[in-house]
């Protein structure tokens, strides 16, 4: 018997909300992020970290993904709320931050 999408973001989610309760994985992820950084270099890394746990909780790491993320779930008649986060400012740019407060509201 085959496991359907729906089965299989259940798992998924359910091993990764397992590694975030374990303080090994809570105390050490970022540090082996920046060590893979160096060895397999940024775009495995990342390729790695998007198709795992990263795909459960962000569309990615574009405009162009998230709207395609947005598309996918009207399909499938589910709603949501999907806003670019700002954490990914170089620097404080207050009015950045502040317009996109705006457009989430």
């Amino acid at each position: 018997m085959f496991a359907n999408d729906s089965t299989i973001i259940l798992i998924k989610k359910f091993f990764v909300y397992k590694l975030m309760g374990s303080n090994l994985f809570i105390n050490y992820s970022l540090g082996m992020m920046n060590i893979c950084y160096k060895i397999f270099g940024i775009k495995l890394t990342n390729f790695a970290i998007n198709n795992s746990v990263a795909s459960i909780f962000t569309s990615g790491e574009t405009i162009a993904s998230m709207t395609n993320d947005v598309l996918e779930h009207e399909k499938k008649n589910i709603g949501g709320i999907a806003g670019y986060v700002v954490e990914g400012l170089a620097k404080m740019d207050y009015t950045k931050i502040d317009a996109f407060y705006e457009f989430m509201k």
